[in-house]
């Protein structure tokens, strides 16, 4: 940031913050409070460039910093607003940063606090490991004494942080603080003898709360000068930031920002608005600004749903932000207003000022509106300022795509010029557990908007389900409907295929592996949302590994194990080509090994009985088999629900695959994945549905090859897409 200095011709200099105001607001000149001459701001700049010659360069870059602000800004409205003809899936959570109580002083070097707070964000190992936020929300307290250098430091700050996350700074959420009002510079209260006070007027003029007693008079309030107090916030923090004004009008402060691309509708209040120097403790949100402030946060909703930037059934997750907590110590006596947020289905505050982590639910006993309350620490209050034995703190919240969930991670500073690392303080799954993080459970939303009712281009060559730019809608609110694992190669491009799945266009990566997405379309303009993966290698382990994977980047409702497998009986009781749908899953690798020999202990697992209950209840119907058979014959595969036997070696001896089957009579199929990837469903956190379905491609005996291994596979896939286009969940 370059500093630029301007002279009157009397030799008055302006503070920097008012120069940059007026730039910003486009004024080419500025009036002296000396002299009352009014100075152009290139002419008073002539006055410093002599003994500067680089004063017009800073000026000429000022402007052009301003400008090139106002331009992203205006872009990323345009980008949140706007309705691509084919959206974008988001795989991440919605990443929220929440600072509060910052206590920025003038000689606090704003890249000391930035640069280890964003190490802490991107740092992979030991760190959170995120490389992208989509919001910073500050709750109040950026400065100590609220002073016009303390703001400047503190919008360096939070400019920092624009710029390492590539923010638009309408993404950043600010309210002010009960630090960040100023009664030093404004002679808000004024003396009156009471003499000079009739009774009459005393009780008509002085209102409660407006006056303080004093001596032999009153110290009465000048509303007037009143409003002053945030006056720096304002002119030199968040207008030259986000290049709007914060309104000084208490009935002005509550403002809904509304970002349709995450679903999620900020409502940011100003807790701090009647706090003084005589009333420090009078904390509470205007009456008055809350009503104007969900009045306009509904009508924002209103308005982006009647031009279609969200779906007429959207559901918004909406989120209210102040600085005082309302539970707990030092809470908000008048703490009514809360059940008009919860009215109005407000499902998260957050807060701080308490310089300690705090959480809470409000109404916790009605069954739908609830306000979840995540106050967070201070980032910068000294320790003499912090409960004893709390280290600096702040938040991270991790929100799911659909809003069903919010994961609050937590990171501490222990000590000055330290690093920044997990705070285990949260209880986990046993008493004696402590976690980094908690999660916050939300009601279940429905369809966002920009993933629903947006119009999708199908791909040439893809059955006419869905014409071009037709209308379509998701099914579920999972972040993905289907995702289909597969083991080799073939079973891979098979599935590729049967859903007119692009190699190269549709090819995606998350974490470490490669993905391939598409949406499937279905009847009504409705769509699932499915992904395709390819394990590193045979064997129940490596799927199992992927299967967590798929769980943890695109959350699923349910997962298929697709491809090919042997048989368990010999021809003509089973034949090459005839699809097995799992039923249950028979793990006959474990046991124990003695010296009479092994003793088994196989395990096995059931299939979902969702998904089972509609494969048995599919209509009989052909499916598409893109691949010719290799006896040339025209059969049609026979479809059979068994018990498929999963281990980790191929089998190729008739001998083994008969001891095999002789374990359990219902086995009809012996593959080496379908295990790993049921047990991964079955102990995943969240219900995941899975399913598994092969194609039998030889006898696992001595002539095993894999003459059939392209028909199968395309039996099994022709098969997953014909079940999948019946809707079954």
């Amino acid at each position: 940031y370059e500093h630029v200095k301007i002279t009157c011709v009397c030799g008055y200099h302006f503070a920097e913050h008012s120069i940059r105001k007026r730039v910003v607001d486009g004024w080419s000149d500025i009036g002296c409070p000396e002299c009352d001459r009014r100075t152009k701001i290139s002419e008073g700049a002539q006055q410093t460039r002599k003994r500067d010659p680089d004063q017009e360069n800073r000026l000429w870059a000022l402007k052009t910093t301003i400008e090139d602000k106002k331009k992203i800004i205006i872009e990323d409205i345009k980008n949140t607003f706007q309705q691509p003809d084919m959206p974008d899936i988001v795989v991440d959570p919605i990443r929220v940063l929440h600072l509060s109580d910052l206590h920025i002083k003038q000689d606090n070097d704003p890249n000391s606090l930035l640069q280890p707070l964003v190490a802490d964000i991107k740092d992979r190992d030991g760190g959170l490991g995120f490389e992208k936020l989509d919001y910073v929300v500050i709750s109040g307290d950026l400065t100590n004494l609220a002073t016009p250098e303390e703001f400047e430091q503190a919008r360096q700050f939070v400019s920092g942080l624009i710029d390492q996350f590539q923010l638009s700074a309408r993404r950043c959420i600010l309210v002010p603080g009960n630090h960040d009002l100023k009664w030093y510079e404004e002679d808000v209260y004024h003396w009156k003898h009471k003499r000079l006070i009739k009774t009459s007027e005393l009780q008509k003029g002085l209102q409660e709360g407006r006056y303080v007693e004093q001596g032999a008079g009153y110290l009465v309030r000048n509303d007037k000068r009143y409003l002053q107090r945030f006056k720096n916030f304002s002119e030199i923090f968040y207008h030259p930031l986000v290049m709007e004004e914060y309104p000084l009008k208490p009935e002005e402060q509550a403002i809904p920002y509304l970002f349709p691309d995450t679903g999620i509708q900020f409502l940011t209040l100003n807790s701090a608005w009647e706090t003084d120097e005589y009333f420090p403790n009078r904390s509470s949100i205007s009456e008055a600004a809350l009503s104007r402030g969900l009045i306009a946060a509904d009508k924002q909703i209103a308005q982006a749903k009647q031009s279609n930037q969200l779906a007429s059934d959207a559901k918004i997750l909406r989120i209210a932000v102040w600085h005082h907590p309302v539970t707990g110590n030092e809470k908000m006596q008048q703490d009514a207003f809360l059940d008009h947020l919860r009215k109005a289905n407000y499902k998260l505050c957050l807060h701080g000022h308490i310089h300690e982590e705090r959480t809470d639910i409000i109404g916790y006993l009605h069954p739908t509106r609830k306000i979840h309350v995540a106050g967070t620490g201070s980032f910068g209050a000294p320790s003499n300022a912090r409960p004893e034995s709390t280290p600096r703190l702040y938040n991270l919240l991790e929100i799911e795509r659909n809003h069903s969930k919010i994961r609050v991670h937590t990171r501490c500073l222990r000590k000055d010029g330290g690093a920044w690392e997990g705070w285990a303080v949260w209880t986990g799954g046993k008493s004696t557990e402590r976690r980094t993080y908690y999660d916050i459970k939300c009601e279940q939303t429905k369809n966002r908007g920009k993933r629903t009712g947006n119009k999708v281009n199908t791909a040439q060559g893809q059955d006419n389900l869905a014409g071009k730019n037709q209308e379509v809608k998701r099914v579920n609110n999972s972040l993905i409907d289907f995702a289909i694992i597969t083991a080799i190669k073939v079973e891979r491009l098979a599935i590729l295929k049967a859903f007119g799945i692009d190699a190269t266009k549709d090819r995606t990566r998350k974490g470490s592996r490669t993905y391939w997405r598409k949406r499937l379309p279905l009847k009504d303009g409705k769509f699932y949302e499915i992904i395709v993966a390819q394990s590193l290698d045979m064997a129940n382990v490596n799927a199992a590994i992927l299967a967590n994977d798929i769980f943890h980047y695109w959350k699923p409702t349910a997962v298929l194990m697709v491809g090919i497998a042997a048989t368990a009986n010999p021809a003509p009781k089973q034949l090459l080509g005839d699809l097995v749908i799992g039923k249950e899953v028979y793990y006959y690798e474990t046991g124990k090994i003695t010296a009479e020999g092994k003793l088994p202990e196989p395990k096995q697992i059931p299939v979902d009985a969702t998904l089972l209950d509609r494969v048995q209840a599919l209509p009989d119907s052909d499916f598409s088999i893109l691949v010719d058979c290799p006896d040339s014959t025209n059969n049609r595969p026979k479809i059979e629900l068994g018990v498929i036997a999963s281990g980790d070696k191929v089998i190729a001896d008739a001998a083994e695959r008969d001891a095999i089957a002789a374990a359990n009579r219902k086995i009809m199929a012996i593959e080496m994945e379908g295990y790993g990837v049921i047990a991964a469903a079955w102990q995943s956190f969240e219900p995941i549905r899975c399913l598994v379905i092969r194609a039998l491609c030889d006898y696992a005996d001595s002539s095993k090859n894999n003459q059939w291994h392209a028909y199968a596979a395309a039996v099994a896939a022709g098969f997953t897409k014909h079940f999948l286009l019946d809707e079954p969940l």
